[in-house]
């Protein structure tokens, strides 16, 4: 986890070396792009007591921009050099240089060198991730779209004219149950989400019409939605964490105060815990489930069960009367009940007594809308 945090810093880096100087007509000394990362909070600050980086942190800037001009033989498995944003150095003067991009929107990146799994890799994250990512970000990485596009309709060393292409087309991300339209989302909404989770910082937002100040520790994509996962500033002690819809959210501030966060949270933790699940009557207990089944001779439920559990201690033995028991500790959620309902009468659910009750109320309610019973 430390390493792809590390990655992922590092990538944040020097996509906004590339923004600053991107941004500045006149070519930038690497002093000038320190303090700027220093000031966004993307380098940590200077180890001694002065407002000024020490070499260590110029060097580490220095050796980002020799990454990016593509000056350390950073190749790819081709043998072709693909780190082309059109970053280029001039004399600084004292042995020093300064860094500029060209300033042409439409400048020409050579498709030719890009190499194929960095064609595919973008292709699919411009097809997929567009949306959710930070729009400067995106707007950054449109050139090499373009670039993209362009290598994957063409041959290569080891494949024919639009077989790359065919490949890109033939990957989908989609959802399980009834297709839904993803809402609308707020570019500025969204780009000030990312902002306060790079910096650590608070976020002031008007939600259904309440303006509250929250502590963001992420952003879930489950499509078709997306959830900014945060606490809400009620006071020391508080450490329940509480999701918002990014769509519903109105307005939003990012605040000067650092954030506080929980201590050692795990996002891919959490969510495995399943406690992004809507619990019924606010339940957070945890209870071990049984379920009997009698899936047809011809259903896939069993496999798709072995396959994919409902939680890791999941465990199926099968019955003397040929049917089978399924036991897993479980949260009483909402998107387990739905599930349990799918199943229909393929499922009696034998315990905990509270789930059992919730599906046979669900049942109940459905039964009475149709005036069954």
């Amino acid at each position: 986890m430390k390493y792809r945090d590390e990655a992922l810093r590092t990538f944040c880096r020097r996509l906004e070396i590339l923004n600053f100087i991107k941004q500045h007509r006149q070519a930038c000394s690497v002093m000038a792009i320190t303090e700027h990362l220093i000031d966004s909070g993307l380098l940590d600050l200077p180890t001694r007591d002065s407002n000024s980086p020490d070499k260590s942190q110029l060097r580490k800037i220095q050796r980002d921009l020799q990454f990016l001009a593509g000056d350390e033989s950073s190749q790819s498995e081709e043998g072709d050099n693909f780190n082309e944003f059109g970053l280029t150095k001039c004399a600084g003067g004292r042995h020093s240089y300064r860094w500029q991009i060209a300033q042409d929107p439409d400048i020409d990146f050579n498709w030719s060198t890009m190499p194929d799994h960095m064609a595919v890799t973008l292709a699919l994250a411009e097809k997929h991730l567009a949306s959710a990512m930070p729009s400067r970000y995106h707007q950054l990485l449109r050139q090499h779209y373009k670039t993209a596009r362009h290598k994957l309709v063409q041959a290569s060393k080891k494949y024919q004219p639009k077989q790359l292409q065919h490949l890109v087309d033939s990957v989908a991300v989609d959802q399980r149950g009834l297709r839904l339209e993803a809402a609308q989302i707020d570019e500025q909404i969204l780009d000030t989400i990312y902002e306060a989770l790079i910096l650590r910082r608070r976020l002031q937002i008007r939600y259904k019409n309440k303006l509250i100040i929250i502590h963001p520790h992420g952003v879930v994509i489950a499509r078709p939605k997306m959830y900014l996962l945060a606490l809400k500033d009620v006071g020391p002690g508080n450490e329940k964490l509480r999701s918002y819809l990014i769509h519903r959210i109105q307005s939003i501030n990012l605040l000067k105060q650092s954030a506080q966060l929980i201590a050692n949270f795990k996002l891919q933790d959490y969510l495995a815990e399943g406690l992004m699940d809507v619990m019924i009557d606010k339940d957070i207990g945890v209870y071990q489930l049984q379920i009997k089944l009698q899936p047809d001779a011809q259903s896939n439920l069993l496999l798709d069960l072995y396959e994919t559990p409902i939680a890791p201690d999941q465990q199926i033995m099968k019955s003397t009367d040929g049917s089978y028991l399924l036991t897993a500790n479980v949260h009483r959620s909402y998107q387990l009940l739905n599930w349990i309902i799918s199943l229909g009468q393929v499922a009696t659910i034998l315990r905990p007594a509270c789930i059992r009750k919730d599906v046979i109320r669900h049942v109940q309610q459905i039964a009475a809308n149709y005036q069954i019973m």
